[in-house]
């Protein structure tokens, strides 16, 4: 009598599927040695995708300040449009290690035709300075990104080199232009800047430049592709440009933001004398002690109630406490890589911020942002909203 083999379902199951893959594979090989490709229809493809207008060009590099100098390369948006015009290729890309601090990825790219396959694999921190783990939307972020950037590089080392930098180098001409319309462009690209928060004396900064008059078309390019660099999260605002803190300037009137924040607060600064803060209703409060330098101090503190302070205190840390600096990279986490975001998750990230920051800080980012009503705040565009963020890590530092 035959024995009875037990088969479990999950070997049944995995080799199905590994006979399954095994198959496209044969497919897809046989396919690309029947129909073998064009160099020269490849390029053309390519070239014609690259530049079909100014921003796919744009799309497909990027440029990152990084120690005084500016790195440039092609970005995952060729990539894209390399591999599709090349052809005969199978790429994928995975997470293939999570750790406590860092996740690793891990992009394949097999030219089917050639035979030539290469791996690379990307290792990103998911832990902030102070050592903390990012929460699950951060550290899924944080993976897509890394995913991204390892397939970008493994599809650029398999497809020669030769192939792809003539292309790249004319998606760059593209953007420059000619001396007629740079002016004209360089105001459109200024624009989408200050959406941002990015001022014009930051961007002449970063290039070297007197004033925004004297930005050429090479500028243009840096410009560009740094754009191309914050929308796919390969760099912060604040990471490309260096924000120099402005000192404060004095209040000559007293401003009502009892409509932007909770409780009725007003506040007062008088050019000779300095008053405590006073809430309606109620008698001022003794001061706090601060451990800010009254030199420093951007202006008087709303007073508060004891339950408010300590409200405040239960979600924002002092600044004299260990997570001051905590606070101080979570709220520059949270105002980082912003471009396309919605206003639910730009409104999403200052729920957050607020909660950190208290409300103090809160009342100082809406009245450098320019917010003075309850009703204001309401109707704030995602341009309004990325700029009150920005504002909340100049008030949280």
């Amino acid at each position: 009598m035959p024995d009875i083999v037990k088969v479990e379902p999950e070997r049944i199951a995995g080799s199905a599927l590994e006979a399954q893959t095994r198959g496209e594979i044969d497919m897809q090989i046989a396919t690309a040695k029947r129909y073998p490709r064009s160099i020269s229809v490849c390029r053309e493809n390519a070239l014609a995708l690259a530049t079909m207008d100014e921003e796919v060009a744009a799309s497909c590099f990027y440029n990152l300040p990084r120690g005084g100098r500016v790195i440039e390369g092609p970005s995952a948006r060729l990539a894209e449009i390399m591999a599709t015009s090349w052809g005969h290729m199978r790429n994928e890309a995975r997470v293939i290690e999570e750790t406590d601090k860092f996740i690793v990825a891990r992009g394949v790219s097999w030219d089917l035709q050639s035979n030539v396959a290469v791996a690379v694999e990307v290792r990103r921190r998911i832990t902030d300075k102070s050592g903390k783990r990012y929460n699950d939307d951060m550290i899924t972020m944080t993976s897509n990104a890394a995913c991204s950037i390892a397939l970008r590089n493994a599809v650029f080392k398999t497809i020669p080199n030769a192939f792809t930098q003539p292309i790249f180098q004319r998606c760059k001409d593209v953007v420059m232009g000619s001396a007629d319309t740079v002016k004209a462009r360089v105001v459109k690209m200024l624009d989408w800047y200050k959406r941002l928060g990015v001022t014009e004396e930051m961007i002449c900064a970063l290039l070297g430049k007197k004033s925004v008059d004297d930005i050429d078309g090479e500028g243009m390019v840096t410009l560009r592709g740094l754009a191309t660099a914050l929308k796919e999260g390969d760099t912060s605002v604040e990471q490309a440009f260096t924000v120099k803190n402005k000192q404060p300037e004095r209040a000559t009137a007293s401003i009502d933001i009892g409509d932007v924040m909770p409780g009725k607060v007003e506040t007062h600064k008088d050019p000779g004398e300095k008053k405590q803060p006073v809430k309606r209703g109620r008698k001022p409060n003794k001061p706090k002690a601060t451990a800010t330098p009254p030199a420093e101090a951007e202006g008087p503190e709303s007073a508060q109630s004891e339950e408010d302070q300590s409200a405040d205190e239960s979600s924002a840390p002092a600044p004299d406490s260990d997570d001051a600096s905590w606070v101080k990279e979570f709220v520059e986490k949270q105002a980082s890589n912003t471009a396309g975001l919605s206003k639910q998750d730009l409104e999403d990230r200052l729920d957050k911020v607020f909660l950190e920051i208290g409300k103090q800080s809160w009342a100082k980012a809406l009245k450098k942002a320019g917010i003075n009503s309850k009703d204001e705040l309401e109707k704030a565009d995602e341009a309004l909203l990325r700029k009150l963020l920005v504002c909340c890590v100049d008030v949280a530092k």
